[in-house]
């Protein structure tokens, strides 16, 4: 299992990372996705067999901004 530390842009509010929060974490390849309201910092579980980590930003891009939100990707780091 690897993870990904993402940051968020314009979370606003809690409901705001809950819906930012359960976009990603209901992509297929996604084991689970935690989204700190507070640091607005996203931690993305996932099987780094099933997914390229490239082609799953592109996903977690898209699951992120359907909500109105973006993310910073020059911050994005994997572990």
């Amino acid at each position: 299992m690897s993870t990904l530390d993402l940051d968020i842009l314009k979370i606003d509010c809690p409901n705001c990372a809950r819906e930012c929060e359960e976009a990603v974490g209901n992509l297929k390849s996604v084991a689970s996705a935690d989204l700190d309201y507070n640091t607005a910092k996203l931690k993305v579980k996932y099987n780094e067999q099933e997914v390229k980590e490239k082609d799953l930003l592109q996903e977690i891009v898209r699951a992120v901004r359907s909500t109105n939100h973006d993310v910073a990707l020059s911050e994005a780091q994997s572990r």
